[in-house]
């Protein structure tokens, strides 16, 4: 494989604070919030040179699921 399969993902959460707290502890990493127009959206850590996905998890109302399939 050329390539990650995944390119982009994101988790809705509904309590920001207990979100950050939760993945700062569990993965020992500082999340970054941004608002985004009202939408919190909290930032793994990512560098472009490793291997792997970027993505938030954020808050607001979640995204429909595309007909693609």
């Amino acid at each position: 494989m050329e390539q990650n399969m995944v390119g982009w993902f994101e988790i809705p959460v509904m309590d920001m604070d207990r979100a950050k707290a939760f993945y700062n502890e569990v993965f020992q990493i500082e999340i970054q919030v941004q608002d985004f127009a009202g939408t919190l959206m909290g930032w793994f850590p990512w560098a472009e040179e490793k291997p792997g996905a970027n993505g938030p998890y954020s808050t607001g109302k979640p995204k429909p699921i595309s007909n693609c399939f």
